[in-house]
């Protein structure tokens, strides 16, 4: 079984803070990501993985980029987010 892992404490807050419901994105985003915080999103994959279309997940990424937890790269067929100040196992 995979371990889950999440993000710092202030970080999380920050997101319930600012934009609340882009939290849960963000915490997915978070345990998805690769060892150096990357992960990229084809567009085909947001309803079945996100669940929500692929325009309220690009507004939800916008609300987390605001933040400055996430930058966000959008292409034509997927999403490139990168977790700002990511270190897995802290």
């Amino acid at each position: 079984m995979k371990e889950e892992i999440y993000p710092p404490m202030d970080k999380i807050r920050l997101a319930l803070r600012h934009c609340p419901g882009a939290t849960i994105t963000y915490l997915d985003i978070w345990q998805r990501a690769n060892e150096n915080g990357h992960i990229d999103i084809p567009k085909k994959s947001i309803k079945m993985e996100y669940l929500m279309s692929p325009t309220m997940f690009a507004n939800k990424l916008i609300a987390l980029s605001r933040e400055g937890l996430i930058k966000v790269g959008f292409q034509p067929k997927k999403f490139v987010v990168d977790i700002v100040g990511y270190e897995r196992g802290v």
